[in-house]
């Protein structure tokens, strides 16, 4: 029974309660994504990485071709459609530190509204989605940098939108745009392929048609061009990076426990990161339909990889990634959760961003002195935060950054010449293209490149220091090749022909495909053999 002053349930009552709950939860996902813009910007910086990426947009804006140091075709970057991006802005700003910002800001908050849209009706679990993306570090502190993340970002979310929006059935255009994007996305970063490999043999699986592979095989053709490209232009199939990084003579037994490290310091210093990483994983295999099974199983393959490889320097940076698939697999399960079990995730996730190492809320992050690990693993925007953070910017100074690192590059500007150095990316950007720089590290150094560290037993992650060999910098300063070992002379002649002879030269076409099949290795081998017994004696 009711009494008469009770107000009778009505359709129309229905239908206006519905749209104020609706009107409400848009209202709070906006004011989340609002939050987001302001950490965005609170946090922002760009590292001294990234100018190794801005020194080669510099040469290219300015008719030196896609170089580090001009004159020598080397590939000192490892996201080649990110640099084409900022190349196509510089070219009209001829300004590196707000470009790189702005474009980072646009496609990392691009991303962020398309999670916020497009994965759940769910209001709680976008909620949690939203949340979890301004709190993780990772994630935050990489939406900017000036490193490619933002752009793996939204060609992440682009194409998971369009790959759980695919019909049993789907059309040759939907599946050439998503195998477009994951396209794209590798030549944006070569290793995220990783990311699309299961749902992409699923895809094939489910359709089992030739129709669908020559598909997808049209599809590829940016990643096709663009390895064609490299390999005429540069010599090689792969970055001088991975050359660098990969090629150290560091027992691989060392690199795993150092990949163990990582994720351990992700675990000390992010946990909000790795959890939600490992909560999406668990819940896509748990919860989830064949696809999103799929995209966890790419998830655990650059798990493996990140692992493989002994992690990186920069704490967070690969997990940043992961993070975001992790969010959009959570907003596709959540929702068979019940409603106190999010609540608690909700509670969780708050909580956990505010014990990481530098939360993204709070005013500053740690300072550089406490900004690295003993594993050697960085909090990279600690160290460079007070020069290069977009809140400390100084109009007044004579470079942006005003790190001392690019007033030395200033200084080298003014002097030119060769100059052996180790941080070279400020450096490298404001000493201009005047002077030609030889990296310790081997990042952007084609030969040093293809030489073992030292000593395997004495390193830093990510920093491999080379001997620069005897008549190295002589050579670089005449011209001529003045190396004192022999066989090493043999091994640059070749190498320089690749990098530095005429692009058409049937010789040079010839020497690439022989340096690629491993014909001049053993050349290294003897020098480095040499050398061994040398410093034995």
């Amino acid at each position: 029974m009711t009494s008469n002053n009770a107000h009778p349930i009505t359709l129309s009552g229905i239908v206006s309660e519905g749209i104020k709950i609706s009107l409400a939860a848009r209202m709070v996902r906006v004011i989340l994504v609002l939050l987001f813009v302001i950490t965005l910007v609170r946090t922002a910086w760009v590292n001294d990485d990234a100018y190794i990426t801005l020194r080669t947009v510099d040469n290219f804006v300015n008719g030196s071709g896609l170089t580090w140091n001009p004159g020598e075709r080397v590939q000192a970057y490892t996201h080649p459609l990110w640099m084409f991006m900022l190349s196509g802005l510089y070219a009209l700003t001829h300004e590196a530190y707000f470009t790189t910002l702005a474009l980072s800001f646009v496609l990392s908050l691009a991303a962020v509204i398309l999670v916020s849209q497009a994965f759940t009706d769910d209001f709680f679990s976008g909620c949690i989605g939203l949340v979890v993306l301004c709190l993780s570090p990772a994630f935050v502190e990489y939406a900017t940098s000036g490193l490619e993340n933002p752009l793996t970002y939204f060609l992440l979310t682009l194409f998971l939108v369009q790959y759980f929006k695919l019909p049993e059935r789907p059309t040759n255009w939907q599946i050439f745009s998503l195998g477009l994007t994951a396209s794209l996305a590798m030549v944006n970063r070569l290793d995220t392929g990783l990311f699309y490999l299961p749902s992409i043999l699923l895809l094939l699986l489910r359709q089992r048609s030739w129709r669908t592979l020559w598909v997808l095989a049209a599809s590829s053709l940016p990643i096709l061009l663009w390895e064609s490209f490299s390999l005429f232009y540069y010599g090689f199939l792969f970055p001088n990076t991975a050359y660098a990084k990969l090629n150290t003579g560091i027992p691989y037994c060392d690199l795993l426990r150092q990949g163990w490290r990582y994720f351990a310091n992700a675990l000390e210093w992010d946990p909000l990161t790795l959890l939600t990483i490992l909560a999406g994983i668990i819940l896509a295999f748990v919860k989830g339909q064949r696809s999103e099974k799929a995209i966890a199983s790419g998830m655990l393959l650059s798990l493996l990889y990140i692992l493989y490889i002994g992690g990186d320097f920069m704490s967070g940076r690969f997990f940043a990634a992961p993070l975001l698939v992790s969010v959009i697999l959570l907003l596709r399960c959540l929702p068979k959760i019940p409603k106190p079990r999010k609540s608690a995730i909700l509670t969780a996730a708050i909580l956990l961003g505010f014990i990481a190492h530098s939360p993204t809320l709070l005013n500053t992050p740690k300072s550089p002195e406490t900004s690295i690990a003993p594993s050697g693993i960085a909090d990279e925007r600690a160290y460079y935060f007070n020069d290069a953070g977009l809140i400390n910017f100084d109009p007044h100074a004579p470079t942006t950054p005003n790190h001392p690192w690019a007033r030395d590059g200033l200084a080298l500007k003014r002097r030119g010449g060769v100059s052996v150095e180790y941080s070279i990316g400020y450096l490298g950007y404001y000493a201009g293209p005047g002077v030609h720089i030889v990296d310790q590290y081997a990042l952007a150094d084609p030969l040093l490149a293809r030489l073992p560290i030292p000593n395997p037993q004495e390193w830093r992650i990510g920093h491999y220091i080379r001997e620069v060999p005897e008549g190295y910098v002589e050579s670089l300063e005449t011209g001529a090749n003045l190396l004192a070992d022999p066989d090493l002379a043999r091994y640059y002649n070749k190498l320089k022909l690749i990098i530095a002879g005429e692009i058409w030269d049937p010789d040079r076409l010839k020497t690439i495909l022989e340096m690629n099949l491993g014909k001049y290795d053993p050349l290294i081998e003897k020098y480095i053999q040499r050398r061994y017994q040398s410093k034995n004696k």
